[in-house]
């Protein structure tokens, strides 16, 4: 098995776009790709800093298009927990569509994505 560690920018992952525009750190607690229904189920700790930049990046995020399902399951100060689903992104699509399995964790802050 090869293992590749990836640093990406896709502006088709709302979270990545989301670092772009705003203070934000994303990081995945656990995830779940489902083939049938070609969607990403994460749980997120999401790091703003301030509460104020917490609350604009995940209205941010709320509203983005790609965004299915939002939950906000705890929100302390700066700093917040969530579950969303997402649909399957390009890249994910190319890693999948060359027999490869899209592993975390995940971290993604200022723009891309390890």
């Amino acid at each position: 098995m090869i293992d590749l560690t990836l640093d990406i920018e896709q502006y088709d992952c709302p979270y990545i776009a989301t670092t772009d525009d705003h203070d934000l750190a994303f990081s995945t607690l656990n995830w779940e790709f489902d083939r049938t229904a070609a969607k990403l189920e994460t749980r997120m700790v999401v790091d703003g800093g301030d509460r104020a930049t917490l609350d604009r990046g995940l209205g941010t995020l709320r509203e983005h298009d790609q965004i299915h399902e939002y939950d906000l399951v705890a929100k302390r100060d700066g700093v917040a927990r969530i579950r969303s689903t997402i649909p399957t992104t390009n890249v994910m699509g190319v890693i999948r569509d060359h027999d490869g399995y899209v592993m975390g964790p995940f971290h993604i802050e200022s723009g891309s994505e390890r």
